[in-house]
């Protein structure tokens, strides 16, 4: 019975001097600025918490006012408590332990355990062995005789309700079952199978009724109707727990997420505290106890807790979204003006258009810049529930004529009797060519290569076409006696074009808020030995992922990447190259990131915008992440992945995650050494060349070179692409 017992990062400590009195549908807060702890569970008169700074565990009564200090053995987390008696992962989250307030006795079940429940005499956990998770399997432990029971081979987050056991496992089809162990009948089955292709460890049970998160979708399960029902379709709920008829869960992202309550019976959600920032509820009788991260950037590590009474919390009329657009499709660039139709007063709107961009306004107007088909998302809530509408924009593509044109270029390949040229097609969207080479001779190769025999002028003739288009051009080969030159003069032609066709929880760093520009949140589960990836697919920074194998169990984790508008303040010297940005990465609360001996084989992927390489000049393959370490900015080794449109992509390898730089190389050229190049290689030319004779003027003449220079010289063009290669080359030696 998880709700009992959350097993991920959270964070507060009871430190109150006398019982709690709670007012019916209000909220208080019971702690004053706590900080550093890591688990929460809540049963009856108790609260239990892991402080991470010491490792310990903690009761509170909140009958009596007292608090109890127990030893946690390096307490890890994962924390779950029934009447008197709470469990825990100790030992780095590698054992389970018991502690008993009512006698003060501690037990370790197991030296080889993790993510303990427990309800009554019977403690659920999964027993491992080694890294790989191969020989998992998960327990049952009879407290009163102190045996231990198999009762299923699987790495997993169990949850247990009176006799009934649920938990996550593989199936054969490359997806998940959410399975159960009936203790009486000490029987395996699967209650139902999931819509997802990865493990779901957030669930809990009560009675009849099995809760979880299926891609952060909030679903239940009724074992006597079997019926399987979605209460939430953002894709942005987490840590689900029921007592009762009411689930309790973390609805939200980042900075604009809190705690809402299902009510079964009348299928209504209620969002209770006001907060933002609130999460890790726990829900036992008519009572909801959270987190609040009042103060996340001034003070990461504090974290209070507050107790919302529900047993007559308002009620408002269930808040219906919906919304209406002036058209649905067209093509693209598409403007659309988007209304809201919502019913049940909705405080905030949150809309997704289905191409990585949001808003926030009520009537928001968006334009889709490229053709395909958007789901658009409209969430609206007030401070007692949500709701959710989907619509499709279909966007297609905007088809302009195609232009069609017939070009070629020539050049020699061997100035030795017979003369030979290389011919290279430079038509646009052709399909076929037909070749005539003034000779007799003809090809219909795209680039063809032909020898002239003997000395004479040729009109070389090019006809390409596609489809129903055909277009032409032509230019005169000069072969001179003695091959002592070749070349080209300009002649005839035609193109034409065609109107058919087209193509078909996370700590934080103390950096200053005028200084982030953009900040992205992701969440995953890190299991020690499972490689884990956290995405970033909103682009809302240079970050596209991060991934490393982690050598410590975290459980649910959240990574933030910020992207910063000057150096960090926790970088006083900024790297030596041209910065593209720099940026903050903190994955998990506690430094876990940024101690090396977490994680392993850890890679940052990365783009970069190609107009900064162009506007600054920069080498693509200077392009590296550094990272500030031992007090100073250290390379980080990185690799060109690949390119589209507008982006250059790396990845990189990293030993930990902190204070990050993205820089290039200003590329230098060489003018000078340049024109002496030229002025040697054109005093050594001879021979026989041919050049393109289609070429604008301005490509087919230096700008330091008269026009008389460029027309006694053929080739020119082609020498001097040859000495700026050379130039390059040269530069990069140095």
């Amino acid at each position: 019975m998880i709700n009992k017992a959350r097993t991920t990062l959270l964070a507060f400590l009871i430190i109150i001097a006398s019982a709690i009195l709670v007012s019916a549908g209000t909220e208080i807060r019971i702690t004053q600025n706590e900080r550093l702890t890591s688990g929460l569970s809540y049963y009856g008169n108790y609260v239990y918490w892991i402080e991470s700074a010491g490792n310990g565990v903690h009761a509170y009564d909140l009958t009596a006012g007292k608090r109890t200090d127990i030893d946690g053995h390096f307490a890890y987390n994962q924390i779950a408590s029934y009447g008197d008696k709470v469990v825990w992962a100790g030992d780095g989250g590698e054992a389970v332990y018991m502690y008993d307030i009512s006698t003060g006795s501690e037990t370790k079940i197991t030296p080889y355990g993790s993510f303990p429940d427990i309800y009554e005499n019977y403690v659920v956990y999964t027993n491992y062995y080694d890294r790989y998770h191969e020989n998992d399997s998960i327990y049952l432990y009879d407290i009163n005789t102190g045996r231990e029971t198999k009762i299923a081979s699987v790495y997993s987050s169990p949850a247990i309700y009176d006799k009934t056991v649920v938990w996550s496992q593989a199936n054969s089809s490359s997806g998940y079952d959410i399975c159960k162990y009936d203790i009486t009948a000490n029987r395996t089955g699967i209650l139902t199978t999931l819509n997802s292709s990865i493990p779901e460890t957030e669930l809990d049970i009560y009675g009849d009724t099995v809760v979880w998160t299926e891609s952060h979708d909030l679903f239940m399960y009724n074992t006597i109707s079997r019926k399987k029902t979605q209460i939430t379709d953002s894709g942005t709920a987490y840590e689900p727990a029921i007592y009762g008829n009411r689930i309790a869960y973390e609805y939200g992202s980042g900075e604009n997420r809190g705690i809402y309550i299902y009510d079964i019976s009348a299928s209504r959600i209620t969002r209770i505290p006001d907060s933002n920032r609130a999460h890790g509820p726990s829900v036992y009788g008519n009572n909801v106890i959270y987190i609040d991260s009042s103060s996340p950037e001034t003070d990461p590590d504090v974290r209070d807790i507050y107790l919302y009474d529900l047993s007559n919390a308002p009620v408002l009329d269930n808040i219906v979204a919906n919304f209406t657009s002036n058209i649905t499709s067209g093509t693209a660039p598409l403007i659309i003006a988007f209304t809201d139709a919502s019913t049940g007063t909705p405080e905030s709107w949150q809309w997704n258009f289905g191409d990585g961009v949001t808003s926030n306004e009520k009537d928001p107007v968006h334009t889709y810049l490229s053709a395909g088909n958007y789901t658009v998302n409209l969430t609206v809530s007030n401070s007692h529930g949500s709701g959710s509408k989907l619509a499709t924009i279909i966007v297609s593509e905007n088809v302009t004529p195609v232009i069609f044109m017939a070009n070629f270029s020539s050049i020699v390949t061997d100035e030795n009797d017979p003369l030979t040229v290389q011919f290279t097609d430079l038509s646009q969207n052709a399909t076929l060519w037909n070749w005539d080479f003034g000779d007799g001779a003809t090809s219909t190769l795209q680039n063809p290569s032909h020898t002239y025999e003997s000395p004479g002028n040729y009109v070389v003739s090019l006809t390409s076409s596609s489809e129903n288009v055909t277009a032409s051009r032509s230019a005169t080969i000069t072969v001179l006696e003695s091959s002592s030159s070749v070349y080209s003069k300009s002649g005839g032609g035609s193109s034409h074009s065609s109107s058919n066709g087209g193509s078909g929880g996370a700590g934080g760093s103390p950096e200053p808020a005028k200084n982030i520009a953009a900040r992205e949140i992701s969440q995953v589960f890190i299991a020690k030995g499972n490689p884990v990836e956290f995405d970033f697919p909103m682009n809302a920074t240079a970050i596209v992922n991060i991934s490393f194998d982690p050598e410590k169990t975290a459980g649910k984790t959240t990574t933030i990447v910020k992207m910063l508008r000057n150096k960090s303040s926790l970088t006083p010297d900024a790297p030596e190259d041209e910065v593209y940005n720099y940026l903050n990465i903190w994955v998990g609360n506690g430094g876990y990131g940024n101690d090396e001996n977490n994680l392993e084989n850890a890679s940052i992927c990365f783009r970069v915008e190609k107009s900064w390489t162009e506007d600054q000049n920069i080498n693509r393959n200077s392009i590296i992440l550094n990272r500030y370490s031992d007090k100073k900015w250290n390379e980080l080794p990185t690799t060109l992945l690949g390119e589209d449109g507008k982006y250059l992509y790396f990845t990189a390898k990293t030993p930990g995650f902190a204070s990050f730089a993205i820089t290039g190389k200003i590329e230098i050229t060489g003018t000078e050494t340049q024109s002496a190049a030229d002025d040697t290689q054109n005093e050594s030319i001879n021979g026989n060349m041919a050049t393109d004779v289609d070429q604008l003027p301005e490509q087919n003449q230096n700008p330091n070179t008269s026009d008389k220079e460029s027309t006694e010289m053929p080739g020119f063009e082609i020498v001097s692409g040859i000495i700026c290669i050379i130039g390059m080359f040269l530069f990069k030696r140095k």
